[in-house]
């Protein structure tokens, strides 16, 4: 009974807000139940069998098939809005605790294990090491490491950052190009090897392109994504 009391006077004195809605809640939690029971709107529900890709409804083939790409297929967890877009946003311009801890807890319980073929490794996108000063933790790295887990995968760092570029969102798509060009390089052997890439935000899909390029050049068996949210155009 003291517990209780405790609690619900540290709820009174230090109570926080929803990041979706505003509503109070409880100064442990980052959304509301309502917000949080949200997330599961915003899963990618119909695809294309052959890429990956989000499609109106579940196909055989889309145009997305057509477009060229450096990887084979690609799994879509959510739709980039709403909740999920403030969960990643909050990580990586604010630094929140809460919403790195709410995004641990989405891969335990609402990630896409379904894999279409055995992986040898997992690995991510990496940040330059001047941005991981800023930063308590990479979205992309929360996500390898759960999957890793689940799937037992090795998670290996595969990727190096050469230089620091800008953010992709700033960008233009013909500018987006131009700015991941030549920034991986390979810090571990991959030939032969089946590999599960990892990244938060899929848009133009220039930056997964650009990692995707150096895995195959250097001689990896097949290169799959596996990204947190699809932007929506």
């Amino acid at each position: 009974m003291r517990c209780q009391v405790k609690h619900l006077l540290l709820d009174e004195i230090f109570y926080s807000e929803c990041s979706c809605c505003k509503r109070r809640i409880n100064y442990q939690k980052y959304l509301c139940t309502q917000c949080l029971w949200s997330l599961r709107n915003l899963f990618v529900k119909n695809y294309c069998y052959n890429c990956g890709f989000p499609t109106g409804i579940n196909s055989n083939y889309c145009r997305y098939c057509l477009e060229k790409k450096n990887f084979q297929y690609a799994y879509f967890n959510f739709f980039y809005k709403g909740a999920v877009k403030i969960i990643i946003r909050q990580i990586k311009f604010n630094n929140s605790i809460k919403a790195i801890y709410l995004l641990k807890y989405i891969s335990r319980k609402m990630l896409k294990i379904d894999l279409i073929r055995k992986y040898d490794i997992i690995t991510t996108i990496p940040t330059h090491w001047m941005r991981k000063f800023k930063r308590f933790a990479h979205p992309a790295d929360i996500i390898a490491k759960e999957l890793s887990k689940r799937k037992a995968i090795p998670f290996k760092k595969v990727l190096k950052r050469l230089r620091l570029t800008k953010y992709q969102w700033t960008l233009e798509r013909s500018e987006r190009l131009k700015n991941v060009k030549g920034s991986f390089s390979l810090g571990f052997k991959v030939n032969g090897l089946n590999i599960l890439l990892i990244d938060d935000i899929y848009t133009s899909g220039a930056t997964l392109n650009e990692a995707c390029l150096v895995l195959k050049r250097a001689g990896a068996n097949a290169v799959d994504c596996y990204i947190l949210a699809k932007s929506v155009l």
